[in-house]
């Protein structure tokens, strides 16, 4: 099975859909980082150079290889020692993805939009699926690098909507607690986020298992292609999610089963790895809003 992004679809929401062309496609430099995290090949120095071209990304770079969240002791100042010698080839490749591909969206402008939260548990989500990628019950390993950017970029399509629906989307977040966001969102405008999320990774040509883990971490009983991701993904949202609400970690799963995936004792060290890190975890969240 596919990217599922051809289904029928009604007359409305397909309008909706193609309303999110108004979204400007990525520049040149934020496809080349598209290509490079994709490219498991990739060599560290290609992401330098990419990265040098730009001041604004080399800005960033350096404020995170100079942040709480790495513990480096001594200042650094070079774009190329940042990357080799504090964030490595994965880390840079999934954070300068998620820059490059959030950055035309007009989030911050909006008011009732919670994105400290929403980029919190992007961050959390992604360092919660990391940890759990090399302890996972099925037989072929996962690259870090790619589960770190699935992690963080898994809630796309809510940046997307919230950018071209701002009117519509603000009855979202001030509708019923009981119902889940995407629940609400859907409800609103017959489009769920990572229906929406997909499009546009498909849109903008991210690789296929990116865009399947958009579409489908929801979805506990996927079983399609790359579905440990996309249910690693799935499963570290709800996680995160669990813990930002103050939730009992014993009542996951019913809400998202996680047998034939993990361990429930590797689920738990997971968690209270992230508890350690809690303040690490929101000083990057800022850097990416």
């Amino acid at each position: 099975m596919g990217v599922a992004l051809n289904l029928p679809v009604p007359d409305e929401t397909r309008v909706r859909l193609l309303k999110l062309k108004e979204i400007p496609p990525p520049p040149a430099l934020s496809r080349e980082l598209i290509r490079l995290a994709g490219d498991e090949e990739a060599e560290i120095l290609d992401v330098i150079k990419v990265v040098q071209q730009s001041p604004e990304l080399a800005s960033l770079v350096l404020n995170w290889a100079n942040s709480a969240y790495y513990g480096e002791r001594n200042k650094v100042t070079s774009v190329k020692d940042a990357i080799i010698r504090v964030l490595g080839l994965a880390a840079s490749k999934s954070l300068l993805l998620a820059v490059s591909l959030t950055s035309t969206f007009d989030a911050r402008k909006i008011p009732f939009f919670p994105l400290e939260k929403h980029w919190f548990l992007s961050v959390s989500t992604a360092a919660i699926a990391q940890s759990l990628a090399s302890r996972l019950t099925v037989p072929e390993p996962l690259a870090t690098g790619t589960v770190y950017s699935a992690g963080l970029l898994h809630n796309l399509g809510m940046l997307g909507l919230v950018h071209v629906f701002p009117a519509e989307l603000k009855a979202v977040f001030f509708g019923d607690p009981n119902l889940s966001l995407n629940v609400r969102v859907h409800q609103i405008l017959g489009i769920s986020p990572s229906l929406a999320g997909a499009w546009l990774g498909k849109r903008w040509g991210l690789p296929e298992e990116l865009v399947n883990t958009l579409n489908f971490h929801d979805d506990c009983s996927y079983e399609g292609d790359h579905w440990p991701l996309v249910r690693l993904v799935g499963l570290a949202s709800k996680l995160a999610e669990c813990h930002f609400d103050g939730k009992n970690l014993s009542d996951l799963s019913s809400e998202f089963p996680f047998e034939g995936l993990v361990r429930i004792g590797d689920i738990f060290t997971a968690v209270s790895q992230l508890e350690d890190r809690l303040g690490e975890l929101k000083t990057f969240a800022q850097f990416l809003m």
